[in-house]
């Protein structure tokens, strides 16, 4: 038996992997995930290879764990890109929904065989797709306040998109009498957004909070615009000088910046 590379000098990862190995079949990813951390290599799916090649182990026709997940993974890398190109953004991160089967079968094998330390599948699959996406788009990964976030449904093969909401601060002057502060919602979802209402959740656009909302729908190609007013008036009111200051926050828009 040849051992090669970053192998040689550890013959724990050769014994365990064939103490795994003889029990179940396992793909690339998810045997090379198990002892990637205790090696200089970033890529689960290579080492996974080598130690395959070490202790000469034929390939898994269906994976124990993943039943080949991580062979679509470049199917899904391809919808989030193709969902992407309707957003205008920098930063990003991606979550997954898998079936709890395999969360199970995967917690099962690590508890089995004393594996400690090592990431769950989901934080794998979720570290491949980003890693493909950064490849594919050149966008940055950013877990804490991402412009978008994407999450694949691995139950219903289906990818989400969502958008960080935009905070604004603003102020208005009302020159001519007639105009309302504040629309009235939608009556058939309460404000809530629905077809209606094209989930803008009002439905006129002639006060203060129409006309302002139209503007910004167009500007951050969003859908909600939710308003926090620093006091009010009557629509027989003017507001002249520097203007009532607002408070408002964008949802589901496609661009994230002016």
């Amino acid at each position: 038996m040849q051992k090669c590379g970053v192998l040689e000098k550890d013959d724990k990862i050769i014994l365990q992997s064939k103490s795994i190995l003889s029990e179940c079949d396992l793909c690339d990813n998810c045997l090379g995930r198990f002892f990637v951390s205790s090696t200089n290599l970033s890529s689960g799916r290579r080492l996974g290879n080598k130690i395959r090649n070490s202790i000469n182990f034929r390939i898994a026709t269906k994976c124990y764990i993943c039943k080949n997940l991580f062979s679509n993974i470049d199917l899904y890398v391809k919808i989030m890109q193709n969902m992407s190109t309707e957003y205008e953004f920098s930063t990003f991160t991606v979550g997954a929904i898998l079936k709890q089967s395999i969360i199970e079968r995967d917690d099962k094998l690590r508890s089995r065989f004393h594996l400690r330390g090592v990431d769950g599948i989901k934080t794998d699959v979720t570290k491949e797709l980003g890693k493909k996406f950064i490849r594919k788009t050149k966008k940055r990964i950013d877990h804490l306040l991402p412009d978008v976030t994407f999450t694949i449904n691995f139950k219903t093969e289906q990818c989400n998109v969502k958008t960080k909401p935009v905070f604004l601060y603003g102020r208005y002057v009302k020159d001519k009498r007639g105009l309302p502060q504040k629309e009235e919602s939608c009556r058939d979802c309460m404000g809530k957004g629905c077809i209606f209402c094209n989930n803008h959740g009002i439905v006129s656009f002639d006060g203060i909070e129409g006309k302002i909302s139209k503007f910004l729908y167009e500007k951050f190609k969003t859908e909600r615009v939710k308003f926090t007013w620093i006091g009010g008036e009557d629509k027989t009111s003017l507001v002249m000088g520097n203007g009532r200051p607002f408070f408002c926050k964008t949802t589901f828009s496609k661009k994230t910046k002016c």
